[in-house]
């Protein structure tokens, strides 16, 4: 939860507030209320219940026709409360649509989180490479260093024992998030973070709220913590001491996690084990004081108080409809399994951009082959690959020609 001081809360609880918005383009221009025409920011922890997430925020802009804003551009968001001495930050964004029509500029654009740079395999040759055994804080600080990402989360001592060759960062990043029981984010600073499921001291009133729905289910219990390491390797944790169920699964996080040791699932299990929350879909006035991950109580069914936490949030201003907030969470686990067995990442969910492929196909060529996806829309993404060998006829290159990166193939007799 953001802290914020008693004046702050007065006015965004007012039934008559001064708010307002500033967009300022990498420093050099600001676009205010005279200009901003409509704004919508996207937040989500994780798709349902789940550790090791590691989602982008998404910015939708509308402004008064403009040739200022490029794709690529950083806009840094932010509102304020009274006067533009009380600025706070919404978040860093980086431009990835620009259109412009009948008089009217649109943006979309998404934080850190969705650069490529992030969805590369890694590299551990390169200078500054940590050697391994190495611990969990060695590789972030590696993987910020050469990415030029902010962080200030301290890891806890866990060591990793062999280098996770195959990887892209963001994959990465998201290991060491369910190490920590947490999932990756970047705040509203332009910071990496890792968000934990924290108790927050904080009531939502149903009678403040424009719609509102909470507890109207049985609710979701954490019974057990499932990783899977891959290689057919598996921890699993309960309060019970018993064996992973594969036939009864409610209840269990199952987290794909190649990091994972006894001590990281007995400390997983330490802070998430017995917790408990109801769904809830809540639209109200503007706060944005809670965040992505925090635990709140709110009206439910028969005036009793329910716990939610914030899986989703949104924040949106329109010139009529004025700056509203909606919450939403539901009450069921997500499996976080790596992007694998016919799954690609382009949905669009919550600002995160996921999208399940439902079939693939390879086809084999002469000196390659594609691999195609398609979609559960029915969209099609083909990759080309080629195959290099040497004399003796073996794999010595693979190389994606649409990725524009390849792996060499060593053999080791």
């Amino acid at each position: 939860m953001r802290t914020v001081d008693d004046e702050f809360k007065a006015v965004v609880k007012s039934s008559v507030r001064k708010i307002g918005f500033v967009c300022a383009l990498q420093g050099e221009r600001s676009f205010g209320a005279s200009e901003i025409v409509g704004l919508n920011i996207t937040r989500a922890a994780c798709d349902g219940f789940q550790i090791g997430a590691a989602c982008s925020d998404r910015l939708s802009l509308s402004l008064k026709a403009t040739d200022r804003i490029q794709k690529g551009a950083r806009i840094n968001a932010s509102f304020y409360v009274g006067s533009l001495k009380n600025l706070h930050p919404l978040g860093v964004f980086y431009a990835d649509e620009v259109t412009t029509e009948n008089g009217i500029t649109t943006v979309t654009a998404y934080d850190k989180m969705n650069a490529k740079t992030l969805d590369m395999v890694v590299k551990w040759t390169s200078a500054g490479a940590p050697s391994f055994p190495c611990t969990q804080r060695d590789i972030l600080n590696y993987l910020c260093a050469r990415k030029k990402i902010a962080c200030d989360f301290v890891c806890e001592n866990f060591t990793v024992q062999d280098k996770p060759v195959g990887y892209t960062a963001r994959e990465i990043i998201g290991f060491i998030a369910a190490s920590h029981a947490a999932n990756a984010h970047f705040d509203a600073n332009g910071k990496l973070t890792f968000r934990h499921f924290s108790e927050a001291d904080y009531h939502i009133d149903k009678k403040r709220c424009y719609s509102h729905a909470a507890g109207n289910d049985d609710g979701f219990t954490v019974k057990g913590i499932l990783f899977d390491l891959g290689n057919d390797t598996k921890i699993y944790i309960d309060g019970d001491s018993s064996e992973y169920d594969e036939d009864n699964p409610e209840g269990i996080i199952e987290c794909f996690n190649p990091f994972a040791t006894v001590e990281i699932a007995e400390k997983v299990w330490h802070l998430l084990g017995g917790l408990t929350y109801f769904s809830a879909d809540i639209e109200m006035p503007a706060e944005n004081i809670l965040e992505l991950g925090d635990v709140f109580t709110t009206d439910g069914a028969q005036g009793m108080s329910v716990r939610s936490a914030v899986l989703e949030q949104e924040l949106s201003v329109s010139v009529g409809g004025g700056f509203t907030e909606r919450l939403s969470a539901t009450a069921e686990s997500n499996c976080n399994q790596r992007s694998t067995n016919n799954r690609v990442s382009s949905m669009e969910n919550g600002g995160v951009k996921t999208d399940t492929a439902y079939t693939s196909k390879i086809n084999f060529k002469d000196g390659g082959f594609d691999l195609t996806f398609t979609t559960g829309s029915g969209a099609e993404n083909v990759n080309k690959f080629t195959i290099t060998e040497d004399a003796a006829g073996n794999v010595t290159k693979i190389y994606n020609n649409t990725a524009k990166r390849g792996i060499d193939v060593t053999y080791d007799r």
